[in-house]
């Protein structure tokens, strides 16, 4: 929706360009500082999107309230499953000696 937005409104500074001539580039100035922000910014909003997906038709009715309970005792087994065990390290022992 960010990127669509951007494609039909351009920024201000790009449309004042349309009646004058571009000037031409050196070679040691291939792009002028900070043009790469806006696909940054629509890369960062995709990615916000994509991980926000699973969870968007979650707030709709009866099923969706279903769905975040399974979701929430399936995350609450792996923790455990995953978690850190407790583990009790009495030593260091000295070496036995030879009788």
């Amino acid at each position: 929706m960010y990127v669509a937005t951007l494609i039909k409104h351009p920024p201000a500074q790009q449309t004042g360009q349309v009646n004058s001539q571009p000037s031409p580039k050196s070679p040691d100035q291939e792009s002028a500082p900070g043009a790469g922000k806006g696909l940054v910014a629509a890369l960062f909003m995709i990615l916000i999107i994509a991980a926000a997906a699973p969870f968007l038709s979650l707030g709709s009715g009866v099923s969706g309230l279903i769905t975040l309970f399974i979701i929430f005792l399936g995350l609450q087994r792996a923790w455990r499953l995953t978690g850190r065990t407790e583990l009790l390290v009495m030593g260091p022992y000295e070496p036995a000696s030879p009788q």
